[in-house]
């Protein structure tokens, strides 16, 4: 399985994860929210998507790693 194949099926999952994550900034939601969203008119489909795969990889790095001060992270 590839890591494109990886973050595009764990997207939902990673998302609804950061945006419940109480350590999460409200500004760190709303930009997260935007690139993923509401970008959609202003980026040609296949940069969108890259973008998206970028941002979904760094998400799970983030977690992977613990999120803000590594208590965060994933069990």
């Amino acid at each position: 399985m590839t890591d494109e194949q990886t973050a595009d099926e764990e997207q939902p999952d990673l998302i609804a994860q950061f945006l419940s994550d109480a350590d999460a900034s409200a500004e760190d939601k709303r930009t997260l929210d935007g690139i993923l969203h509401t970008s959609t008119t202003l980026v040609d489909p296949p940069i969108l998507t890259r973008l998206r795969r970028l941002v979904l990889m760094l998400a799970d790095w983030c977690y992977d790693e613990g999120y803000d001060d590594g208590e965060a992270g994933r069990q």
